[in-house]
């Protein structure tokens, strides 16, 4: 038989959701509860609340309004394993709140106002493993913690300094986003903790504190500076390199005084994060700083310029190149541009790369090959709404995916070949190379574009110093000169709005490859050959047809006057026939 739920209520199975602002009686069976958003609002946990839940091993009270916990309520409830009193405005907690609350084993107070919790609280809570008082507003921490507590979730709040703990079952420890200033460096009652986040201000993690002695399990390590950062000790930061269970560190505003941090050739470190690096003295950064990470998958520099540059300059010499790496991410590091053989020299694997908010420069030459990457599925470009291009100025706000780097252009033929009428006012070649990762054996490929007037379209925006073409023909000569380039493009099998033999379309993030400059010159002076010849003909036939004209024109006239003479002649007959009659 289903259980019956009120008519406020939402049952599934053994659970009831309700909503409203009283608790209807609900079915002895059901052993889960979820109320939520209430109204009018419950303010306070109190005996009389409590009185028809006595069945429930969950009880989730979320938004309801809650301002107090009523002491020995909970008590009520004593098959209460888990308690979830979340997003309300319960300000402290009671020697008596958990009272009779021996089975509680999870208790979630995340999202209220707690400022004050009196010490001896927690203490009869004797099966309690997780406790998260994250998101309030406590400055210290509370005291006579659950000696058997595995997870202790602290973050967000105003907590100031760490005492030592006594808490040798605690696997994660959670003191994020705080204002912490001071931490006792002995911490030895934590030897099983596998996680630990320290969020504050102006404090230093020293080698006391960070050492294989306090933490010898440790696999996850995130520090979090404030205004004035974390200052992390050269000598802690060989601790951090000799912790062999280390997989995840996180650095948040941290303080280095060099970067021999990354130089972890013989780690286990998967995952690295590091934000908003500052490094004590530039000249920290030498040539002979190395990044040694070996088995690292993900590595996030975002905010961190001083490291991308480290990464995207420094040598693909041996132990540099990341073989693991599947994921950069280089967000707000100042970066402009980088060619495709920086990277892959170093990360040949990578899968992932995110380079939002930067500076981009976007030219064909330059970044094109991540928007042809990620067409052909070998790349993902990660916040590829936020990589947009900075430069130049008519690509400027544009998605680096959908700006067109490389234009296709149309060539015309008398701008393949030498004729003098249609050559800009100013050309120069470019000959840009295109550089292949280490692992191709593909031969070295080189561009040549032409950069035009600006009533014509450019190929490609970069250009080099090149002779200057000066001349100045007739008008016969122009039209000589692109009959001239119609024959060799009909030789040569070019059509006229087609491109050289050999060249490749241009796409965006693809290079142009022309046919070689030997096969033009030949194709050049096959051309003028054929021209010269065409036009000796036509000089031949052109004179033949003025003498055959001129010679037709003598035969008129001298039809001309034989017609005269003979009609001079007849009129003489008449004339002396009529005299005779007379």
């Amino acid at each position: 038989m289903p259980l019956r739920a009120p008519g406020e209520c939402e049952c599934r199975g053994p659970a009831a959701s309700c909503k409203g602002g009283v608790i209807p009686p609900l079915d002895p069976r059901s052993t889960q509860l979820s109320f939520d958003s209430a109204d009018p609002p419950i303010t306070v946990f109190s005996a009389s609340f409590a009185q028809h839940m006595d069945h429930l091993v969950t009880l989730e009270l979320s938004s309801v309004g809650m301002t107090e916990l009523e002491s020995g309520a909970l008590g009520q409830i004593p098959r209460l394993a888990a308690l979830n009193i979340t997003r309300n405005n319960i300000t402290s907690l009671n020697l008596g709140t958990f009272e009779n609350c021996s089975h509680l084993s999870s208790l979630s107070l995340e999202n209220n106002n707690i400022r004050v919790i009196e010490n001896g609280t927690f203490a009869p809570l004797t099966s309690l493993v997780n406790l998260s008082l994250a998101q309030n507003a406590l400055t210290f921490l509370p005291g006579q913690l659950p000696g058997q507590l595995s997870l202790l979730d602290l973050d967000f709040n105003k907590i100031a300094a760490v005492p030592s703990l006594a808490l040798d079952r605690l696997t994660t420890l959670n003191l994020c986003h705080n204002v912490i200033s001071k931490v006792t460096q002995n911490q030895a009652g934590m030897q099983r903790l596998r996680n630990l986040c320290l969020g504050g201000s102006n404090f230093t993690v020293s080698e006391r504190l960070i050492n294989t002695k306090n933490f010898p399990e440790l696999e996850s390590l995130k520090l979090q500076g404030g205004e004035f950062g974390v200052k992390i000790t050269p000598q802690a930061g060989d601790n951090i390199k000799g912790m062999a269970n280390l997989r995840t560190l996180e650095l948040d505003s941290c303080i280095l005084s060099d970067l021999q941090l990354f130089n972890q050739p013989n780690s286990s470190l998967e995952n690295l994060r590091v934000s908003n690096l500052k490094v004590k003295s530039k000249t920290s950064v030498s040539v002979r700083s190395r990044l040694a990470l070996p088995s690292v998958h993900v590595f996030d520099v975002s905010g961190s310029p001083i490291l991308a540059h480290f990464f995207l300059t420094s040598p693909a010499r041996e132990g540099f190149v990341l073989t693991e790496l599947t994921t950069l991410k280089m967000s707000r590091c100042n970066i402009m541009t980088f060619d495709k053989s920086v990277l892959l020299a170093k990360a040949p694997n990578i899968k992932r790369l995110d380079l939002s908010y930067n500076p981009l420069e976007c030219t064909c030459y330059g970044l094109s090959w991540i928007p042809k990457y990620v067409r052909e599925d070998k790349l993902s470009l990660v916040g590829e709404e936020n990589t947009t291009c900075a430069s130049p100025d008519h690509l400027a706000g544009l998605p680096l995916l959908t700006a067109t780097l490389c234009p296709i252009t149309t060539t015309n033929t008398s701008e393949v070949t030498t004729a003098p009428s249609t050559i800009p006012a100013k050309q120069t070649t470019t000959a840009i190379p295109t550089t292949l990762s280490p692992n191709t054996t593909e031969p070295r490929k080189t561009t040549l574009t032409s950069k035009q007037s600006p009533t014509t379209t450019t190929a490609l925006p970069l250009t080099t110093k090149a002779e200057p073409t000066t001349m100045q023909p007739t008008t016969e000569a122009s039209e000589a000169s692109t009959l001239l380039g119609e024959i060799a493009v009909n030789n040569s099998g070019i059509g006229r709005s087609g491109t050289l033999p050999g060249s490749a379309a241009v796409d965006a993030g693809t290079l142009e490859s022309p046919a070689a400059p030997k096969n033009r010159l030949s194709l050049t002076w096959l051309g003028i050959a054929a021209g010269t010849l065409l036009l000796v003909m036509f000089v031949v036939v052109a004179v033949g047809a003025v003498v055959r004209n001129s010679r037709n024109r003598r035969m008129i006239i001298s039809h001309r006057r034989i017609d005269s003479r003979e009609n001079m002649v007849a009129m003489a007959q008449i004339c002396r026939s009529q005299d005779q009659l007379l």
